[in-house]
């Protein structure tokens, strides 16, 4: 009997810093379609914040967040 196998992707998180009164970094995921050589620090990227969108700098990448995986929204 064959088991299937299944392909596990590791989860990759973009640090992106937008402009808010609040001084740090938030995680997002990349888009679905993106080219992950253009995820280089200093890349403008538009995100959600809040209820609106906002343009806001990729400061970083990173395999791992402080917060849950299911809780974090794409670029």
């Amino acid at each position: 009997m064959l088991k299937k196998i299944r392909e596990v992707k590791a989860d990759l998180f973009i640090q992106v810093v937008v402009p808010s009164p609040l001084r740090r970094t938030f995680d997002y995921r990349p888009p679905d379609n993106f080219d992950r050589q253009l995820l280089l620090p200093g890349v403008r990227v538009q995100v959600p914040f809040g209820n609106r969108k906002m343009l806001g700098f990729i400061t970083g990448c990173s395999d791992s967040s402080d917060f849950p995986p299911e809780k974090i929204k794409k670029a």
